[in-house]
């Protein structure tokens, strides 16, 4: 069985890589066992999309993601159109 500080410890970690995921936008392919990890404040049902984070981004994730890879026509784009540019680049 873990120590108290090992558990500890891991939650940091579980919680930093969330965070990075979260801004990496990876959180697709993390597992259950992660939400019980990282503890009850990040343990959100995987309907609302998980972590805390919505189903779908808002428009304003979206252009920022636009923004890093440089679509052309983002400014006038709506947030469904923006997704889909998204996903075929």
């Amino acid at each position: 069985m873990a120590t108290k500080r090992q558990v500890q410890a891991a939650r940091r970690n579980v919680r930093l890589a969330l965070a990075a995921a979260r801004r990496e936008r990876l959180l697709v392919s993390m597992s259950t066992p992660a939400y019980a990890l990282a503890g009850d404040d990040a343990a959100v049902s995987a309907s609302s999309g998980g972590f805390g984070m919505p189903a779908t981004p808002s428009r304003a994730e979206l252009y920022e993601e636009a923004q890093r890879q440089e679509l052309p026509g983002r400014s006038r784009m709506d947030r469904e159109e923006l997704a889909r540019a998204l996903r075929r680049a």
